[in-house]
């Protein structure tokens, strides 16, 4: 009981600590953590921590490798995960959950629209949030 009540205690100073702020910790569930497998997996080798995987810096990796490129969806990091990256007519949507916190992930949506000839004409990337779900 005391190992509880030490918990509590030691939970409330790190809330009050950081102002109540979400603190995100990076997702692990094999031997690359995702955000790495996503960060080399479009070319971004200069990122060396998970805060370092931003929306802008992702949107910019991805434009310079995939814009004016044939693309699919399997050309993108999927993480052992089906369904990461899908293709719905001319656009490729991926979505990489790579934080979590307090019950909630964060994660990364990609969307690369193609034309018809499925060459990428325009990459957007924008930050993400869920309730956590029971598997992980």
């Amino acid at each position: 009981m005391k190992n509880r009540r030490t918990l509590i205690a030691v939970t409330a100073l790190l809330a009050a600590c950081t102002g109540g702020s979400v603190l995100w910790s990076p997702v692990a569930c094999s031997c690359m953590e995702p955000w790495t497998e996503v960060a080399f997996g479009i070319g971004l080798d200069s990122v060396s921590n998970s805060s370092d995987l931003t929306a802008s810096k992702t949107q910019s990796a991805l434009a310079g490798k995939f814009m004016g490129v044939p693309a699919k969806a399997s050309d993108l990091p999927d993480l052992g995960i089906p369904g990461t990256c899908i293709e719905v007519g001319p656009v490729i949507e991926c979505n990489w959950w790579l934080w979590e916190s307090l019950g909630r992930e964060k994660g990364l949506r990609a969307v690369l629209t193609r034309d018809d000839k499925t060459v990428v004409r325009e990459v957007t990337v924008k930050d993400v949030f869920r309730a956590q779900s029971g598997g992980t």
